[in-house]
């Protein structure tokens, strides 16, 4: 058993090291300080390793608040938060922020062969009563509080809450709708 924890665990670090990618970033520590740095990420792992001159660091999701970067492949700005996991393991993970505002829409990649630009090979989620809850639950969760509010809008009349871009289009459309409210 020992044996086969070796060999797996050197499959996975060589699998990792053959994957690694550096972005200028910042990263805000849990304490709130502000680094600045070439950044790797490994989002099944949940770690962060910042280099900054001669100096490198490994922040764990409990030592990060947030990170940023932008993704020169893929034209995008990116943006990820770590957060409280309530679930079978708790602690803390790294979501990409795929969506800002009132309610947060994130993602967490499935696995080490998933690529970033398939918007499939993600798991998505939403922060709702500061509870991270799958998008699979929209419909039975979220989709009540919002359903009323949304309900004059032609444009989210056509979306079916049962598929995931609907879903998001649906939070997209409350979200700005909560914040032209705010801005009155």
């Amino acid at each position: 058993m020992k044996g086969f924890l070796i060999i797996a665990f050197s499959f996975f670090s060589i699998h990792i090291a053959a994957q690694e990618v550096w972005y200028g970033g910042v990263v805000v520590s849990s304490n709130g300080e502000v680094l600045t740095g070439e950044l790797a990420f490994y989002p099944l792992i949940d770690v962060v390793v910042l280099k900054h001159g001669e100096v490198t660091k490994v922040m764990t999701a409990d030592k990060v608040r947030s990170f940023r970067f932008y993704d020169s492949r893929y034209d995008i700005n990116r943006k990820f938060a770590s957060l409280a996991d309530l679930g079978v393991f708790g602690g803390r993970k790294i979501y990409e922020v795929v969506l800002n505002g009132a309610i947060p829409v994130l993602r967490r990649i499935k696995s080490i062969s998933s690529r970033m630009d398939d918007d499939e090979q993600y798991f998505y989620y939403f922060d709702f009563n500061a509870r991270i809850l799958s998008l699979k639950k929209f419909r039975s969760v979220l989709y009540p509080e919002i359903h009323r509010k949304l309900s004059l809008k032609e444009s989210s009349r056509r979306l079916n809450p049962n598929f995931s871009a609907d879903a998001i289009r649906l939070i997209e459309q409350y979200n700005q709708q909560l914040t032209v409210v705010a801005s009155r």
